[in-house]
C-alpha cells in the first residue's frame, strides 16, 4: 500500500466513533498483514542478504520491524492491564529476549541495539520471529475482549505526525496500532516487495 493511501485511510478511520474506528482498523490490519506475510514468506535467504535502500540487509530490515512489533506487543500488554501510557512512549521498560529490562535514550539507540543483536542471525530465525509477532499483534487487536475500542480509548491522549503537515490526536492506544501497521506496510514496503520478487 502506498504511504499516501495508508495515511489517508488511517486519518479517515480516526474521525469515526471508536467502535467503527476499531472495526475499520481491524479490516485494514487484515489486509496489510496479508501483504506483509506474503512478502516475508517469499523472501529467500539469498534475497534476505541483499542490500535495502537504506544500506541494511533485508534481513536486518525485517528484524527491525520484528523488534518494534515486540515493543508494541509489550505496550499492548501494558494497555490490557490498564496502563494509560505504555513505557514505549518514553522508550522505557523494554524487555529483551532474556527478560532483562532495557531503557533507550533514542529511537536510533533502540534500532542500533537490535541491529547488533540480529546481525549474524540466520534468515529463518528472523523470518519466524517476524511472522510470529505480526500474527500476535493482529490477534491482540482483532480478538473480542482484548484491545477493544473501549480499552484503547482509556489510554492517554497524545498527538503524532501522520504525513507532512498532518497530525493526529487520539488516545495513544490508536497510535500503537498505527505504528504496527506503518512498519509492516509503509515504511519498508518497497524493499520488502523487491526482495520478495527476487
Amino acid at each position: 500500500m502506498q504511504a499516501d493511501e495508508f495515511y489517508s485511510r488511517f486519518a479517515s478511520l480516526l474521525a469515526l466513533p471508536p467502535d467503527d474506528r476499531h472495526a475499520g482498523l481491524t479490516a485494514l490490519h487484515g489486509g496489510t498483514l496479508s501483504e506483509y506475510i506474503g512478502w516475508l514468506r517469499s523472501i529467500t535467504p539469498e534475497a534476505a542478504r541483499s542490500t535495502s535502500s537504506d544500506g541494511r540487509s533485508i534481513a536486518l530490515v525485517v528484524g527491525h520491524i520484528a523488534a518494534w512489533d515486540r515493543f508494541m506487543l509489550q505496550a499492548c500488554g501494558e494497555m490490557l492491564s490498564g496502563a494509560a501510557w505504555p513505557g514505549f512512549m518514553d522508550l522505557r521498560g523494554y524487555r529483551d529476549e532474556d527478560g532483562e529490562r532495557r531503557d533507550f535514550e533514542s529511537i536510533d539507540a533502540f534500532n542500533a541495539f537490535h541491529a547488533g543483536v540480529q546481525r549474524g542471525r540466520p534468515w529463518e530465525q528472523i523470518q519466524f520471529e517476524a511472522l510470529d509477532r505480526a500474527a500476535a499483534a493482529r490477534s491482540i487487536f482483532a480478538e473480542p475482549g482484548l484491545l477493544t475500542a473501549e480499552r484503547l480509548e482509556r489510554t492517554r491522549p497524545c498527538e503524532w505526525g501522520l504525513t507532512a503537515g498532518k497530525r493526529a490526536r487520539a488516545p495513544v492506544g490508536w497510535q500503537v496500532w498505527m505504528i504496527i501497521l506503518e512498519h509492516e506496510t509503509v515504511d519498508h514496503a518497497a524493499d520488502l516487495a523487491r526482495a520478495a520478487a527476487a
